[in-house]
Formats: structure tokens, C-alpha cells, sequence
């Protein structure tokens, strides 16, 4: 296998405009497949211009909520 590795720098190193003040997971195990539901309580810390980015690998996303309201695809990317 030949991946090139993203090498990250302290000196490249940018605080998150945000912080996470409390994380609740949630794991349905199962032997084909792991559900995880996850809710997190953030904070925008820094500046407000930048936008909130979430990236994972291998992961189905099965939809976004705000302040407890539902988001329709089309209101984030």
C-alpha cells in the first residue's frame, strides 16, 4: 500500500474557530455495521468568517440538526 502522508507542522498549527463544550455519543454495535450518533455542543471560539468543517472517512451521513431544527441538504455541503 502506497499512501502519501499528510504531514502537519507545529508551526502550521491554527486553533479551531471552535470549541466543543460537551460531546454525547451514542453506539448501536453491530456485526455487519456500527451506528454512531452523535451530538456535540459547540461554540464558535475564533473568527467568524471561518466556517464549521466536519470530515471523517468511510461515514454516511444521515442528516444535520441546529439548534434542533432539521437542515435540508442544500443547507450545508
Amino acid at each position: 500500500m502506497n499512501q502519501s502522508l499528510d504531514i502537519k507542522r507545529l508551526k502550521d498549527y491554527r486553533a479551531s474557530a471552535f470549541s466543543i463544550a460537551r460531546a454525547e455519543l451514542e453506539f448501536d454495535l453491530n456485526l455487519t455495521a456500527t451506528k454512531v450518533h452523535a451530538r456535540l455542543y459547540m461554540k464558535r471560539s475564533g473568527d467568524e468568517n471561518e466556517p464549521l468543517v466536519l470530515s471523517g472517512e468511510d461515514l454516511a451521513l444521515d442528516g444535520v440538526w441546529l439548534d434542533g431544527r432539521a437542515l435540508a441538504p442544500d443547507q450545508y455541503r
